[in-house]
């Protein structure tokens, strides 16, 4: 599996929050992954990825951030540089 699907998993698996069931719309995240991709390719520091996932959960979503979740995200997201 490339980066790019691992990104994608991971935020579909990991991320989620709106909560939806994987096997109905899989590629419901799909659109972010290419911003994150590039985050982690520049080397970005977690927090940056965390106001990028916590930034759509309030523009793209409307919902309210969880800043737990995207900091618990981005750690999984940082672990695929290493």
């Amino acid at each position: 599996m490339d980066r790019l699907e691992k990104v994608k998993a991971i935020l579909r698996d990991d991320w989620n929050p709106l909560g939806i069931n994987a096997d109905e719309l899989p590629d419901e995240y799909d659109s972010y992954a290419p911003a994150i991709l590039k985050r982690l390719e520049n080397d970005s520091p977690a927090c940056r990825i965390v106001k990028y996932l916590l930034g759509a959960e309030v523009a793209d979503m409307n919902l309210t951030p969880n800043e737990d979740r995207a900091y618990r995200v981005a750690a999984l997201l940082k672990q695929l540089t290493g």
